[in-house]
């Protein structure tokens, strides 16, 4: 991260020198030739360390400020206690999947159908008590 710093800087710095050089005599559109290329070429230099590996390493000393202890990107060999523990618990996990969703499934349709007959028979019993009640008023 610091030699991406340090690479920048220098980057930054020689664009401010071809900066002020292009102003010292400059043609009457402001521009000097051989100068022009140079700086676009520093341009190009500085968003490419700007882009992807400077992002890269940005998130890296982020994961490592918020305690991530694995390598960018992660590897198999550093995680097999993760991936080990991940192949015990899978096949419990697989079995009390397929148990458990038909049985609570099931229970939920039960539940609605039973609930639905019972608000339909207390609906026909109590069809006329609405109005009667209304009617006291």
């Amino acid at each position: 991260m610091e030699r991406l710093r340090k690479e920048e800087r220098r980057l930054t710095e020689r664009r401010a020198e071809l900066r002020a050089e292009m102003t010292d005599g400059a043609t009457e559109d402001g521009r000097r030739p051989g100068l022009d290329g140079e700086l676009r070429r520093i341009d190009g230099e500085i968003a490419r360390h700007a882009s992807a590996e400077w992002r890269r390493a940005r998130w890296d000393e982020r994961l490592r400020g918020a305690g991530f202890r694995g390598s960018i990107p992660p590897r198999a060999r550093d995680n097999k206690a993760r991936i080990i523990a991940w192949m015990t618990y899978f096949p419990a996990s697989m079995a009390w999947t397929l148990v458990n969703d038909p049985i609570r499934h099931a229970i939920e349709f039960l539940y609605n159908r039973v609930g639905k007959l019972l608000q339909s028979m207390s609906d026909r019993t109590f069809r006329g008590v609405e109005n009667a009640c209304d009617d006291r008023d």
